[in-house]
C-alpha cells in the first residue's frame, strides 16, 4: 500500500491469472486479450520511457519482438476506440495520507466482494462509506482490480478487511490527534482550565492507538 502499482501492471497480472494455460493456444488467446484491453492504456502513456517500457514486457511476456506490439499499440493511436481520440495521460494525483489509501483499498475490496460491504459499512459508518463510495466511483475500475490482484490469493477475505478498517481507525485518531497538538502547542500559556480538556483527550487518543496495535 506504500505505493501504488501503474494500471497495467494491474491489467497483465489479472490476464495472465485468467489465462493460466501457457501452450500455444494459450499463448495466442492471452496476445488477443493484451491487445484488446492494454494496448489502448499504453497508447494512453504521454512518456515515450513508459510506453517502451510496457511494450518491452509485453513482448518478453508473449515471446515477440518488441516492434510487433509497438505496431500494435501505434494502430490504437491512429484508429482509437469509439470512445474519440486519445486523449493525453492525466497529471499525476496529489500525494495521498494513509488513510486515504486505506479508504481506497477499503472501497475496491468492497465493490470486488460485495459481501464484505456491510460490515464496512457498520464500522466506518453509513454516511462515511456513502460519501467514500461517491467520491471513489470514477475509479472503481481500477480500485477493484487493484483489489483482486492484492487479495486475489488471500484465504480469509473477512479478516483481511477487519486489519485494513483496525488501521483506518487508527489513522483517524492519529489524524485527530496531530490536531490537538497542534492547538495545545498554541496554548502553551493558556489557563489550565483551556487546556485540560485537550490534554484528556489527547490521552484517550493514544490509549485507543496503543490498544488497536495490541490486538
Amino acid at each position: 500500500m506504500a505505493e501504488a502499482v501503474h494500471i497495467i501492471d494491474f491489467m497483465l497480472t489479472v490476464l495472465k491469472r485468467q489465462q493460466p494455460n501457457q501452450n500455444g493456444a494459450g499463448q495466442r488467446a492471452l496476445a488477443h486479450a493484451i491487445e484488446r484491453e492494454v494496448y489502448p492504456f499504453i497508447a494512453r502513456l504521454a512518456n515515450p520511457l513508459d510506453q517502451a517500457f510496457f511494450i518491452n514486457q509485453i513482448a518478453v511476456q508473449l515471446g515477440l519482438p518488441d516492434q510487433v506490439i509497438k505496431e500494435g499499440v501505434e494502430k490504437v493511436k491512429v484508429n482509437p476506440p469509439a470512445g474519440g481520440p486519445i486523449q493525453p495521460a492525466a497529471p499525476a494525483p496529489a500525494a495521498r495520507s494513509r488513510r486515504e489509501r486505506l479508504e481506497e483499498t477499503v472501497f475496491g475490496l468492497t465493490v470486488w466482494r460485495a459481501s464484505l460491504a456491510p460490515v464496512a459499512r457498520a464500522r466506518i459508518g453509513s454516511e462515511k462509506f456513502d460519501q467514500l463510495t461517491a467520491t471513489l466511483a470514477p475509479r472503481r475500475d481500477e480500485l477493484t482490480l487493484a483489489a483482486e490482484v492484492a487479495y486475489g490469493q488471500a484465504d480469509q477475505l473477512a479478516g483481511e478487511l477487519d486489519d485494513l478498517l483496525d488501521y483506518w481507525q487508527a489513522e483517524i485518531w492519529r489524524e485527530e490527534l496531530a490536531v490537538l497538538l497542534a492547538k495545545l502547542k498554541q496554548l502553551q500559556n493558556a489557563p489550565p482550565a483551556a487546556v485540560t480538556p485537550l490534554l484528556k483527550r489527547c490521552q484517550e487518543l493514544s490509549e485507543k492507538i496503543n490498544n488497536l496495535k495490541k490486538l
